[in-house]
């Protein structure tokens, strides 16, 4: 140990608290003079971030010609760090002490940093270097010590075929540098690792929650309120995923309830303000508890400012929310007061202008509150009288609940439905109806609808397994979290993903000879066939009989072109221009969910380009089963797949089958 060392020792046994926290200085390492004699061996080694700290306390107090050899030897530290902690504590250090991050050149040091990441993530250098880097280099360019560009360059060709563990928190840095230079290339980075499936959950769940900011930062931007409204239920969706992946994710559990906050405040939306704003303060004392030992990371300071201005938002709209209730109010002007704060409440946020798209979102609230009682109205009519005649709030809200009331008339006369021929039972369907009533009715029509009829019935009857039950409904409970699943898209998606549940379970029972031909690729391909494997091809025609028979005639497509730039295995169409794709697949090595997200899911989501935003997926596993098949659970889940940060998420509900398989008799 050396002198400096020992120094350091007898001063950290008798330091208070604070001291400790703070660090020593020079002075209480034995001077300027003896850290300079060994300074190079202190930077080669763990005290680097130490050395850092004591020469930012004593810039000072001691003369500028002292500082040069130990200036040396912390850049030299700083190329060759000992380990990515110690490269991260002392960058923190020269970020907080200006006057030290200046003496160490902060052009040459970025050039330093930028080598160190882009080594790290080639796979050339220690990885945990790559995010105290790019953390440093953030830093750098926010207060513009060094030129943007070098830095957005490396994080915007990130593609996760960079080493796991430097892209850890990188998706953090993406995030944080987007709500600085607002650079769309880095959503495109984000959305090339959230695609990329192999992905590990933690780094998948930073991105998906980096994504869904990015959508609340579009909503403050937004043209209009539908947008916006868009843009937070998108935001709502990638956070409810973030909290299934993770559980510790208080920052995610925060901004969800603030974003359902502002949600239930707006038109159309069931009020539960009361219970919103309740979930929003469990949240966000849960968030705060959790980060107060972290200390303020100075690059964070936009995000969190961001967070807090969205915390207000929702406070004030609980208080106007409540006034607003009041058929009349008792102090007027104070009331109003809180109102018209919420009237421009996208001021509480950073937006592009006065007339954004969460202004929009969420000022009809309030003048259909001034419509509806006279009272309200009558207490903004006085108060443009005197306190509030020249407030530009007060006079827009008042021309906007007058020209709400002029806009109401009597309401249109309802068409009565049309009457039904009493001697006609079956009203739009003209030719059934001839043929039941015919006096030659043809029998060979007659067996073929019974034979339809028959396979509807048992295509539709509830299937007797409770598990099955319990399966569909957390399934249907995933749709539900989607908010495309809306009217009519829900019923029609409802039945496509049952009957899919339906087939797996029925198929995966069955024995190869259920339906002869038809199903004999469950089992072993037999002697003299041409191949070792069932084709594709198997698979999709058993699926594509079953889907006939179940769902009305001409509603289910195959081979359909012109679908994404390519062709469709299946497709099933309810209504013209409502298409769920249905794409089939079979491989021969063993699966896991990853790599047939992989395999499969970007050709899957292409199909959904111009349609709903949901899609099914069946993969033939035609493996080694000689040990058994895994449970049906493990073989049905549901995955959220975008094209681009802007694009809804498609949500695509993924079954695997096992096919080719030896009876249970011959498993080992």
């Amino acid at each position: 140990m050396s002198a400096v060392e020992h120094t350091l020792a007898a001063w950290s046994r008798t330091a208070t608290d604070i001291q400790l926290e703070n660090g020593p200085s020079l002075d209480d390492l034995g001077g300027p003079a003896a850290v300079a004699a060994e300074a190079a061996h202190l930077a080669s080694g763990p005290l680097l971030g130490i050395l850092a700290t004591a020469t930012a306390h004593s810039l000072t107090a001691h003369p500028g010609h002292t500082f040069t050899p130990i200036t040396q030897a912390l850049q030299h530290g700083l190329a060759h760090p000992h380990s990515a902690w110690t490269l991260a504590e002392t960058l923190d250090t020269l970020c907080n002490h200006a006057a030290l991050l200046q003496a160490m050149e902060p052009k040459r040091l970025s050039r330093l940093l930028a080598s160190h990441a882009e080594a790290a993530l080639s796979a050339q250098a220690n990885p945990h270097l790559a995010r105290p880097a790019l953390a440093g280099l953030l830093h750098l360019a926010i207060t513009g010590r060094c030129n943007p560009h070098q830095f957005l360059l490396i994080l915007t060709d990130l593609d996760a075929t960079e080493p796991y563990d430097a892209l850890e928190m990188l998706p953090v840095l993406l995030g944080v540098a987007h709500s600085h230079f607002d650079d769309p290339a880095l959503l495109t980075a984000l959305t090339r690792l959230e695609n990329h499936a192999a992905l590990p959950a933690p780094l998948h769940a930073d991105v998906c929650f980096e994504l869904a900011i990015a959508q609340i930062k579009k909503a403050t931007e937004a043209a209009d309120g539908p947008q916006a409204q868009a843009c937070l239920d998108h935001a709502v969706l990638r956070l409810r995923h973030v909290i299934e992946q993770s559980e510790a994710r208080p920052d995610a559990r925060a901004w969800l309830a603030a974003t359902q906050a502002v949600l239930t405040f707006t038109p159309n939306r069931p009020h539960q303000l009361d219970t919103a704003l309740h979930h929003l303060q469990h949240a966000t004392a849960h968030h705060q508890a959790w980060t107060a030992r972290l200390g303020d990371i100075p690059w964070l300071t936009a995000r969190g400012t961001a967070q807090a201005a969205w915390f207000r938002l929702t406070a004030r709209l609980h208080r106007a929310a409540a006034h607003l209730a009041e058929p009349s109010w008792y102090e007027a002007a104070r009331t109003l007061t809180d109102v018209l704060d919420i009237y421009s409440a996208s001021r509480a946020v950073h937006t592009s202008g006065p007339t954004s798209g969460l202004h929009a979102l969420i000022h009809p609230v309030v003048v259909d509150a001034f419509t509806r009682h006279a009272g309200l109205l009558h207490h903004l009519r006085q108060a443009l009288k005197h306190d509030f005649a020249h407030h530009p709030d007060a006079t827009t809200l008042h021309q906007a609940a007058e020209e709400s009331i002029n806009s109401f008339g009597a309401p249109s006369p309802k068409t009565p439905p049309p009457s039904l021929e009493q001697d006609n039972p079956l009203p739009g369907y003209p030719q059934l109806h001839d043929l039941l009533t015919s006096t030659n009715p043809d029998p060979l029509l007659f067996d073929s609808l019974e034979r339809n009829l028959i396979q509807r019935r048992q295509a539709s009857a509830r299937h007797e397994s409770h598990l099955f039950d319990k399966h569909l409904d957390t399934l249907l409970g995933q749709l539900k979290k989607h908010p495309a699943f809306t009217h009519p898209t829900d019923g029609y998606l409802a039945g496509l993903v049952e009957h899919f549940l339906k087939f797996l379970y029925l198929r995966f029972d069955a024995t190869p000879n259920l339906y002869g031909d038809s199903t004999a690729y469950l089992g072993p391909p037999p002697p003299g066939h041409p191949t070792r494997f069932w084709p594709e091809k198997a698979l999709q025609d058993d699926y594509h009989r079953d889907l006939v028979a179940a769902f009305p005639q001409g509603t289910i497509h195959r081979e359909q072109p012109d679908r994404g730039g390519g062709r469709s295995d299946l497709e099933y169409e309810p209504r013209p221009g409502m298409r769920f794709p249905i794409e089939v697949k079979r491989r021969t090595t063993p699966f896991t969910h990853s790599e047939v997200q992989t395999a499969y899911l970007a050709q899957t989501a292409t199909y959904t380009a111009t349609s709903v935003p949901f899609a099914l997926l069946l993969v033939g596993d035609h493996s080694n089963h000689s040990g058994g098949s895994s449970h049906v659970k493990d073989r049905v889940w549901t995955t959220l797949h975008a094209r681009s940060p802007t694009e809804l998420p498609r949500l695509i509900i993924i079954g695997v089958l096992p096919i080719g398989r030896a009876t249970p008799s011959q498993t080992r």
